[in-house]
């Protein structure tokens, strides 16, 4: 199955409505090796360049923080070792659903400034969960949601016209009850996606997030249908994928390739206990069964490998 361009964003592909064979690039989220948030990314895509993936995922609130220079090396590195680049964001000091209109105007024009870095590197995707603060939540005794929701598709639609007069797609992240409040199913993101209406924006679906909250995975890749544009992989308990979990990989696999989804399929485990990253995911234990971390990843791309080409 062909990548689609960025012409056609938030879009999956021909192969909707039934099986289709993927053959999606296989990325790496660029956590699984660094200590921190703000890392030197270059060691991290030589890691996975070397190990066989076919892109890298990066912070785009780190690239942000860049010189030029660093930027354009960061990027010259990743081409040449055939790698796509994409860039994930959150917002962890403001919030564009907040009550605060100043809260509101800052987060916006941050999320444009990490867009401006990304158009600098040739990215045509932006995704996260900055549609509000990462980590927020309702006020007490508040069921209604739709005033928050409401606030924030209005600045998103701010964030997506910058996006698309880049070129670049938005994909929003459903998250788990305890990182945020606002989306927490595909269902809920359609719906979000609706009430901001445009055309460059789409869904982000991490299995460890749709094992806390939707009633089946392959359920909820069906409900988020052609508006899935990036997607994430992980264990129910962050580790690699593989075999032993609790994750029915056919079942998921099988249903990318019936909505006929067309990006890329990024790793994003946690394994590693006692750093700033892990101490940020809320990892109290050693995943890693004292195995050597490429060698660790590199069994589990095997296994995705195999599980991909037999759906």
């Amino acid at each position: 199955m062909p990548e689609k361009s960025a012409g056609e964003p938030g879009r999956a592909g021909e192969g909707e409505g039934g099986d289709a064979m993927m053959n999606n690039k296989v990325g790496a989220y660029f956590t699984y090796w660094a200590e921190k948030y703000n890392t030197d990314y270059d060691i991290c895509v030589r890691k996975a360049a070397a190990l066989g993936f076919d892109a890298i995922g990066v912070r785009g609130t780190g690239i942000v923080e860049f010189s030029d220079g660093k930027k354009d090396a960061t990027r010259r590195l990743a081409e040449d070792l055939g790698l796509k680049m994409n860039f994930v964001a959150a917002l962890a000091d403001h919030d564009i659903a907040s009550e605060d209109a100043d809260s509101r105007r800052r987060g916006v024009e941050y999320v444009k400034r990490i867009l401006d870095a990304v158009a600098y590197m040739k990215g045509d995707l932006l995704a996260g969960s900055f549609y509000s603060r990462w980590h927020g939540a309702l006020p007490a005794g508040v069921t209604d949601k739709t005033p928050w929701l409401e606030r924030s598709a209005r600045g998103m639609r701010e964030i997506c016209r910058a996006a698309a007069d880049h070129g670049i797609r938005v994909s929003l992240e459903i998250l788990n009850r305890y990182e945020t409040c606002l989306l927490n199913t595909a269902a809920e993101g359609v719906d979000y996606v609706g009430r901001v209406g445009a055309d460059n924006l789409g869904l982000l679906l991490d299995t460890f997030h749709m094992n806390i909250e939707e009633d089946t995975l392959p359920g909820a890749i069906g409900t988020a249908g052609r508006l899935l544009s990036h997607f994430h992989l992980g264990e129910a308990n962050r580790d690699v994928p593989g075999p032993g979990g609790h994750i029915d990989w056919d079942a998921v696999f099988k249903a990318l390739g019936r909505v006929g989804y067309g990006g890329i399929v990024e790793f994003e485990p946690f394994v590693v206990m006692g750093t700033e990253i892990g101490g940020n995911v809320r990892l109290w234990r050693d995943l890693s069964g004292g195995m050597d971390l490429d060698e660790k990843i590199r069994r589990s791309l095997a296994f995705v490998r195999e599980r991909m080409a037999a759906a």
